[in-house]
């Protein structure tokens, strides 16, 4: 059920172009991490990164995507950091639609 869900999504995503629908999808295959497969697992949360806008939030998903696949880390953690140093070079709080009060 998990590898359906995931599919799913992926088509919601790429075809459909309905984000909110993808989301949907990937978050019920989280909910089944112990009975889906280290490939499901990993397109689930490459898609909750994809469709999320807050970079904060991202990185949030990043982590945990670390955390329950730790065979990832080194690649999580190098796209974790280079969203961090564009988020420093934009001065950019995370926020989706505006800038850091911090970098003004």
């Amino acid at each position: 059920m998990a590898r359906a869900l995931v599919m799913r999504a992926d088509l919601h995503l790429k075809s459909a172009g309905e984000p909110s629908k993808a989301l949907e999808d990937a978050q019920r295959v989280l909910e089944l991490k112990q009975v889906a497969t280290t490939e499901t697992l990993a397109m689930a949360y490459r898609i909750l990164a994809d469709t999320e806008e807050n970079k904060v939030r991202v990185i949030a998903v990043l982590q945990q995507w670390q955390q329950d696949l730790p065979e990832f880390r080194t690649k999580l953690q190098n796209e974790i950091q280079r969203i961090l140093e564009s988020m420093e070079q934009d001065g950019d709080d995370g926020s989706v639609g505006r800038k850091s009060f911090m970098a003004a």
